[in-house]
């Protein structure tokens, strides 16, 4: 249990103190200069007011839900208790809390004081040093609540004392428990959570803080949309858990040259690999792999072109050339339209021909 101490403005001392007849005896305190003895008991009594107080215990603060497992539509309600963390009773003015919650499973709604202690003020601050709350009630997953009472403090007892309830909305289930976190300070260190003592004015007990876990399941398989195209959505009704069954045929685009289509669980479709080695073209109206798509198309892009002509000097060969298409460079397969085993001046004049039907 730590102790934790008021931060309180330096001791104004009265000037009376300082003018008193220096010639009374004077006395030594520990770590306290010389002081005569017929100030010793009004400095005992400065002593007692102007010395920081010690919290001899903290107020620790917690969600308790009021069902800890819900469903999509469900309204959540989470109740904010402050609680002793000692067997005594002990009391607070006022706090203000930083939290956090997944807000693609939440929606906050509101607070609902329904059962809590009648307080003065309890709210979502819309300015301040904190600039958190972008609504009221905050929707984009962290918020700043700051509550307190005028007159008689809160008392805190150790099985704690509800404060207000904070209502969401179930939005959709989830595999892992969703949680809802009192959060001691914020990242950027420009706001934080802080209990204050109902006796001493400024004294900060602020103890452990707690974080709820909220299981969410389905009742129907629309709960279960996961976004992606390709996954068949299922809610299991018996355990309230959804089912996203990849599905490879969604992803299927008709097309055979780019590959076969598959469906991730995670990612959604993801893009085939061309089935074709790199020294073949894709045939799409055949779902084949060719060495040509057609005569004196060496580029694959279905037309005779300077480039497709310019192939032809290396691969000019004769009459006595050789006559193992395989022996070819791949490039040259598609020139020999005679498909007589080499490729000669009878080719280009075929190539010629083809060349002026696809020019310009």
């Amino acid at each position: 249990m730590r102790q934790r101490r008021a931060v309180l403005p330096e001791p104004a001392y009265s000037s009376a103190l300082l003018d008193m007849d220096r010639k009374e005896k004077l006395v030594m305190l520990p770590g306290i200069s010389c002081l005569p003895v017929g100030t010793l008991a009004v400095l005992v009594a400065a002593l007692t007011i102007l010395t920081p107080s010690v919290a001899s215990a903290e107020v620790d603060l917690e969600w308790r839900p009021g069902n800890a497992a819900t469903y999509v539509g469900d309204s959540v309600g989470l109740g904010l208790f402050a609680v002793s963390d000692s067997a005594e009773l002990q009391s607070s003015s006022g706090l203000q809390i930083v939290f956090a919650w997944d807000a693609a499973h939440l929606r906050l709604v509101g607070l609902d004081p329904t059962g809590g202690v009648d307080l003065s003020m309890s709210g979502f601050p819309s300015s301040g040093d904190c600039d958190l709350n972008e609504a009221d009630p905050p929707a984009d997953g962290d918020g700043f609540y700051r509550a307190g009472v005028l007159g008689e403090p809160i008392p805190v007892p150790p099985e704690g004392v509800l404060l207000t309830t904070f209502v969401f909305e179930a939005l959709a289930p989830s595999d892992d428990p969703v949680t809802v976190s009192i959060l001691r300070i914020m990242p950027n260190g420009t706001c934080r959570t802080m209990v204050v003592d109902g006796v001493v004015p400024g004294l900060e007990v602020t103890g452990e803080l707690g974080t709820a876990l909220l299981a969410i399941g389905c009742r129907y398989d629309e709960d279960c949309n996961d976004g992606l195209a390709c996954t068949v959505d299922s809610c299991r009704n018996e355990t309230g858990s959804c089912i996203h069954q990849p599905d490879d045929a969604l992803c299927d685009n008709g097309l055979y040259c780019d590959g076969s289509e598959t469906c991730d669980a995670h990612e959604g479709c993801r893009d085939g690999v061309p089935p074709c080695l790199p020294d073949l073209f894709c045939d799409e109206d055949t779902d084949g792999c060719v060495e040509c798509l057609a005569f004196g198309d060496v580029t694959g892009d279905a037309r005779a072109t300077l480039e497709d002509a310019a192939a032809f000097e290396g691969c000019l060969t004769s009459p006595l050339g050789p006559t193992d298409p395989s022996l070819y460079e791949w490039s040259c397969r598609c020139l020999d339209h005679d498909e007589d085993g080499d490729i000669d001046l009878g080719d280009f004049a075929a190539f010629q021909i083809r060349f002026s039907a696809h020019d310009g």
